[in-house]
């Protein structure tokens, strides 16, 4: 249960995170459009670069999510390791 619910976190984080970020992203191309004195439509914007912006989002939650279970998974270990000595010392 508990992987399944870490999984269902990670696919929630995704979509959230995707959605957020397909918002931001058009947002700031848009604004630096308006200073730039284009005309653009935030909608247009937002569909026209929604794949390229999933595409995107998705190489960098990937590499985030590797990051965080890889440092999460060595401090564990390190973790461990002290708890280990620690019993070892007290027995």
């Amino acid at each position: 249960m508990n992987k399944l619910s870490t999984i269902i976190e990670i696919i929630v984080f995704y979509i959230i995170g995707n959605i957020l970020f397909n918002t931001i992203f058009s947002l700031t191309e848009v604004i630096i459009a308006k200073i730039l004195l284009f005309n653009m439509n935030f909608f247009e914007v937002f569909e026209s670069n929604i794949f390229n912006n999933l595409k995107l989002y998705t190489v960098l939650y990937f590499i985030i999510l590797v990051v965080y279970y890889g440092i999460n998974i060595c401090l564990i270990r390190k973790l461990n390791k002290k708890l280990k000595r620690r019993k070892e010392n007290e027995k």
